[in-house]
């Protein structure tokens, strides 16, 4: 039997940072998909290919329905969830390949590849991005321990993984919700930024 493992393994810090980065990303992703001014399916990629990164496989079967419901084909889905970059749109190349490396990074980016996005895309749709990959981010961070969590009932555990890690993880959001939602709404009264760059 192969063993399986994580592709990313994230600590209790770095899963509330991801909260806190959620609830101030959520509301304009929220609105993207109200109103319409972004682009649902460069949001969907953008998720898909985080989500790969990651290696969420809670996320990745939800995303795969919700691609499918977008018109994407199974071809499509498949190539992104493989890290393939046979279905990336050349207008949407910077973009995905910024939301790769922030997962790649657990949170952080090149100056140079923030300067990028905001260059390709302006500094409004630049933002709809990062919020994009930032709810994403919260997903697998905390979907990757219910993975686990279900994988070890089926008797197939994580090699680099424990029951009470899987369980600490995906009920720490409880215990940090009140916290994270008054730090997110400090941060975003501060104008605190949501980007944190690798120190070179």
């Amino acid at each position: 039997m192969m063993s399986r493992s994580y592709h990313n393994k994230y600590n209790h810090f770095e899963l509330y940072r991801a909260f806190v980065l959620m609830l101030r990303s959520v509301v304009t992703v929220s609105s993207n998909r109200i109103f319409e001014n972004f682009d649902s399916k460069f949001s969907e990629r953008l998720m898909l290919a985080v989500t790969e990164v990651n290696g969420c496989e809670a996320c990745s079967w939800a995303h795969a329905r919700m691609a499918l419901s977008e018109g994407f084909s199974q071809d499509e889905i498949e190539s992104f969830l493989s890290g393939s970059d046979k279905y990336i749109i050349p207008e949407e190349a910077v973009g995905i390949l910024f939301g790769q490396e922030y997962a790649n990074q657990r949170g952080y980016v090149t100056k140079l590849s923030y300067q990028k996005l905001i260059d390709t895309y302006g500094k409004k749709k630049g933002k709809k991005i990062v919020a994009t990959i930032q709810v994403m981010m919260f997903a697998n961070t905390s979907g990757l321990t219910i993975s686990a969590f279900f994988s070890r009932l089926k008797k197939e555990p994580y090699e680099n993984s424990s029951l009470l890690y899987e369980l600490s993880m995906m009920f720490a959001p409880i215990v940090f919700a009140p916290f994270a939602l008054i730090q997110a709404v400090l941060e975003s009264i501060l104008r605190i930024s949501k980007i944190r760059f690798i120190k070179d």
